[in-house]
């Protein structure tokens, strides 16, 4: 569009002098009036009152005219052409086919900016092409065809807004061309807001928008999956999946729920209208701590346009809501009610007791002694044989017994089984245990960390924590080594002890200050790791005087509580206390980024494990193959860390063992996924690029049918293309002959009627 010149003609003042001294002048003006008129009040004549008045009135109108210096500007004005700007999406929706087995929708857009560029010539305005995803870049169409769309986020106001402010080019910005498939998912998601509309308004410069893209296109996606960020083991959590569903209205669909690659639930739903979304609804039974990976899937179909989106994994981290711990006592004792109460009122802790009220050997005058050996019947059989996997403790606290009801020799094998597969147990001394046992045990003899040396002690004693204790967070009590002695040296006494010998391969905690069995001080507290399992041994039945006897004082020290909840935290293997802990960087990773993870390694006694050999498996949970396996050593500190690029769209288990201690392992998983709902979604909205259009003025477009003639521009503002030319009106002759004769004649006409 071409614009004929303007001439245009004004009148301006070309006084130098400043405001207030125009303001003086007319003061003085206006004063001047006011005293002529006074001074005429008494003048009978009409005729030469208004001679007079007019006679001032016009010499004052030529001493302003003299002060103001008018003239007449004339000025040759032009529009020249602005420019107009190509803004092309840059978003990862871009990279999503624009129809079924079709081009992707930046192909379809070069092919629009391309026909655009080339019809720059029939408009005098300039074209600049801009692109715009995390932020606005100029470009050029040869790197648009090579740089490939990933912005995360589809802004179309933060586009516009940048553009608006972009200083690039000394022509003014006369339109824009937007080219996009409307797929904005932040503040447009919902349609052009009050708020949006008047930023639009605001702009002033018309936007026409192109779509790109078909729409009505038959897809299935999983939109949003919402689970808690963690589970608790044996508990219930519901998995809420919401899937959108665009054109298979009356089709029925499954819908599945799988973990690690194994199926786990499976559901059928059916679409009721062209575009719904429906929520779907799994229940999740964690059976063990860890983080874990499910994936939720919607079978494909051939139609879709997009398959990519009918999967979606999670990750969930499991923690112990409660610890399930079997508490099995000999006979009722002071040990044994203080263990009792402490478990009970924790509340992360769910507690199932037996104790045994009496035996065959004790004295009763009831008439059928067999029958009235407990309140109830001991269930034996349904503990140790149905029930023993559901607990994550088993404690025997001085028990140990012969007579057939209570003979624990029958679930021996059971009981060792359930430690070597992962299972936790603490053996708790007493006149009825280890050593002192009538029955000592066979098969859980091998799960135990010590073996019964001799009688018992009866003294009362102090234990000393070892060197390993004094580290170890059962038994490191104080900030430091000397800090741990003093605290264990203040605790009140101990009376009895079983006298064991402890193995080879196990920790020794606490140990007895004097006695010794062999070479070796008698073990108070030793522990182990048994296959896949975790036993402790705790030599003596009187740590209650250290919860009783410490209230004496007045200042307990709760060392009590802290010794046994410090036991319970290692047995069921807290996160915080393994020996080899991976970790990876973040649960969820966006694709193409580089995949981090952590290691720490510690010594059975949990001091720093430096150089320490780690076997590291990298494994694809969807295609159940090893993708890597890497050795690495450890530093210093016990830490590692490694890396891993150019992963894809999936979810990944770590799983690290100790080369040398190959029972040591630990694991991990993590989600590799889009971010945002940029490729999960094959939607395409050409109402909110008409919305934008009709809010500027501009005009909305299909990809095959855009023409660069018929874009809506706005009218650039004139600009001066010639020098003006002033010409000053007051410089008259005339005007000051004017002034000079109206002040004579009024001073002639006032000295004669007697006014002066």
């Amino acid at each position: 569009m071409e614009f004929p010149a303007l001439h245009t003609s004004e009148w301006v003042s070309f006084s130098p002098l400043p405001a207030w001294l125009w303001w003086g002048a007319v003061f003085f003006c206006m004063l001047s009036l006011g005293a002529g008129y006074w001074g005429l009040r008494r003048e009978r004549s009409a005729l030469m009152r208004r001679l007079l008045l007019g006679l001032r009135w016009l010499a004052a109108a030529m001493l302003l005219l003299f002060l103001l210096e008018p003239g007449q500007r004339s000025r040759t004005l032009a529009h020249l052409p602005g420019r107009i700007a190509l803004l092309v999406d840059q978003t990862a929706s871009m990279q999503l086919p624009s129809r079924p087995g079709g081009e992707t929708r930046m192909a379809e857009a070069l092919k629009v900016v391309q026909a655009l560029l080339e019809q720059r010539s029939e408009r005098p305005e300039g074209v600049e092409l801009f692109g715009f995803g995390e932020s606005l870049m100029p470009a050029t169409l040869a790197w648009m065809g090579e740089e490939v769309p990933k912005a995360e986020h589809t802004d179309l106001l933060a586009g516009l807004r940048a553009l608006s402010q972009a200083t690039q080019g000394s022509k003014p910005l006369v339109g824009v061309v937007l080219v996009s498939d409307g797929a904005d998912n932040t503040r447009l998601r919902h349609g052009i807001s009050a708020q949006a509309a008047e930023f639009l308004k605001g702009l002033g410069i018309p936007v026409s928008t192109v779509l790109v893209g078909e729409e009505n296109l038959k897809d299935v996606a999983i939109e949003r999956i919402q689970p808690d960020g963690f589970a608790f083991v044996r508990s219930k959590l519901q998995v809420d999946a919401s899937i959108r569903i665009r054109g298979f209205k009356g089709k029925k669909l499954s819908v599945s729920l799988k973990s690690e690659g194994q199926l786990m639930a499976s559901k059928e739903i059916q679409a009721e209208l062209e575009d719904e979304v429906q929520t779907v609804a799994f229940e999740v039974t964690p059976d063990r701590t860890g983080r874990f990976v499910y994936t939720v899937g919607v079978e494909v179909s051939p139609e879709e346009v997009l398959v990519d989106n009918n999967e979606r994994s999670f990750s969930l981290k499991v923690i112990r809501d409660r610890i399930r711990v079997l508490l099995v006592s000999g006979r009722p004792s002071w040990e044994e009610r203080f263990l009792r109460g402490l478990l009970k009122e924790d509340s992360n802790i769910e507690l199932i007791s037996f104790y045994i009220l009496r035996n065959h050997d004790d004295p009763t005058e009831v008439s059928n002694e067999g029958e009235e050996m407990s309140l109830i019947p001991f269930p034996m059989r349904e503990i140790f044989d149905e029930q023993l996997a559901s607990f994550d403790v088993v404690i025997f606290q001085n028990f140990g017994y012969s007579e057939p009801q209570l003979m624990i020799s029958l679930y021996e094998g059971n009981l060792e089984r359930y430690l070597f597969r992962g299972g936790a147990f603490l053996l708790m001394g007493g006149d009825r245990s280890l050593g002192e046992s009538k029955q000592g045990f066979q098969e859980l003899a091998r799960a135990l960390p010590v073996e019964a040396a001799g009688r018992a002690e009866v003294q009362l004693f102090s234990p000393h924590p070892t060197p390993e204790g004094l580290r170890h967070p059962i038994t490191a009590f104080g900030k430091d080594s000397e800090e741990t002695k003093r605290l264990w040296a203040q605790l009140p006494l101990l009376q009895g002890l079983n006298r064991t010998r402890a193995k080879k391969a196990a920790t020794v905690l606490l140990e007895h200050p004097t006695l010794s069995a062999g070479a070796q001080r008698l073990p108070v507290f030793a522990l182990w790791e048994y296959g896949r399992g975790r036993v402790a041994a705790l030599m003596v039945d009187s740590t209650w005087h250290w919860a009783f006897l410490a209230h004496s004082t007045g200042a307990p020290s709760h060392s009590y509580e802290r010794f046994f909840k410090n036991t319970l935290r290692w047995l069921t293997r807290d996160p915080e206390l393994t020996p080899l802990l991976i970790a990876a960087d973040a649960p969820r990773f966006s694709t193409g980024k580089v995949v981090g993870a952590s290691l720490k390694t510690r010594t059975v006694d949990y001091a720093a494990a430096p150089h320490t050999r780690i076997s590291l498996e990298l494994v694809s949970l969807e295609k159940q193959q090893r993708l890597q396996v890497l050795e690495l050593e450890t530093d210093e500190e016990g830490h590692a860390h490694v890396e891993f690029n150019g992963l894809e769209r999936g979810a990944y288990k770590l799983l690290a063992r100790g080369i040398v201690a190959a029972e040591q392992e630990s694991q991990d998983a993590f989600v590799i996924e889009p971010l945002g709902e940029e490729r999960s979604t094959a939607r395409v909205s050409s109402q909110l690029l008409k919305s934008i259009s009709e809010s500027t003025q501009g005009r909305f477009f299909k990809s095959n049918a855009v023409s660069l003639k018929e874009v809506p521009l706005k009218q650039p503002a004139p600009i001066e293309i010639d020098r003006s030319k002033d010409e000053p009106k007051w410089d008259r002759w005339y005007f000051f002959v004017l002034f000079v004769v109206c002040c004579m004649l009024e001073w002639a006409l006032r000295r004669r009627l007697g006014y002066v």
